[in-house]
């Protein structure tokens, strides 16, 4: 049968499986700010071809995964890296939720992507956005009828990233420039994060109101999200994320009627 979503479906017992594709062209416009990086593949696509295949479960244990192919061309010039000529996609997602238990729900999703880019001079090299490896659980649990306790767990592999491995001085003496190593030869190390929360309820009339104290990064992980360098690019120092440090946090909400 058709979906209204676009594609085709077909139901089978619990299970509805769909299949789509387009094709798709836009314009070699990027209004989000990016700052130039000569180490990163450049270039805008404007015309796409996406194919996917999804199976989606109903039921006590609703579970959803799909597979998916994407294909870029019609680079246009953007930015001051080495330029990109075709670039493609391929991945698979997945989600599990639980909901069956009386005081336990929660989620897990899971991602596998291969992302690469043909460049002008011939070589294949990964894409920016090639995190090949995506994992996020949520689990909470109410221990009372006012107690709620929850957790978060965040893994991720590193994003793939050209690695500086020398410097020439600028003829003018005003500073150096960096030798860049293979493009995204790289990666940042992996990202892994776990945050839990302990919530109390609390109605008062016709409003609630929710205390909580959480813990963010409670394994205290250092994840960096980028590198910076010294003027001579000989020495470098990880960017962590915001939270990279473990921190606390005491709030309260309140919802009124």
């Amino acid at each position: 049968m058709y979906d209204p979503r676009g594609g085709i479906a077909y139901r089978a017992g619990d299970w509805t499986l769909r299949a789509g594709g387009g094709v798709y062209s836009q314009g070699p416009w990027r209004v989000r700010y990016k700052v130039p990086d000569s180490g990163a593949p450049s270039g805008i696509p404007t015309q796409a071809r996406h194919g996917g295949f999804g199976a989606q479960r109903d039921g006590a244990l609703p579970a959803r995964i799909g597979a998916y192919s994407k294909s870029y061309s019609d680079y246009v010039d953007e930015g001051a890296g080495p330029r990109i000529v075709n670039g493609r996609s391929r991945g698979v997602d997945a989600l599990v939720r639980y909901t069956a238990f009386d005081r336990v729900a929660g989620w897990v999703s899971y991602s596998l992507l291969d992302a690469r880019f043909e460049l002008a001079d011939g070589a294949t090299v990964r894409g920016n956005n090639d995190v090949t490896h995506t994992l996020t659980g949520v689990a909470r649990t109410s221990i009372t009828d006012t107690w709620d306790l929850g957790t978060t767990v965040r893994y991720g592999t590193g994003r793939p990233q050209t690695p500086i491995v020398d410097a020439t001085a600028v003829p003018d003496g005003r500073g150096f420039a960096p030798v860049y190593g293979p493009i995204n030869g790289e990666r940042l190390p992996d990202y892994f994060r776990i945050d839990g929360r302990l919530m109390h309820l609390r109605p008062v009339g016709s409003s609630l109101f929710v205390f909580y104290v959480e813990g963010l990064n409670l394994l205290d992980h250092a994840n960096v999200l980028a590198y910076s360098y010294d003027r001579t690019y000989r020495q470098r120092r990880g960017v962590e994320s915001f939270f990279s440090e473990r921190t606390l946090v005491l709030g309260v909400e309140a919802s009124f009627c």
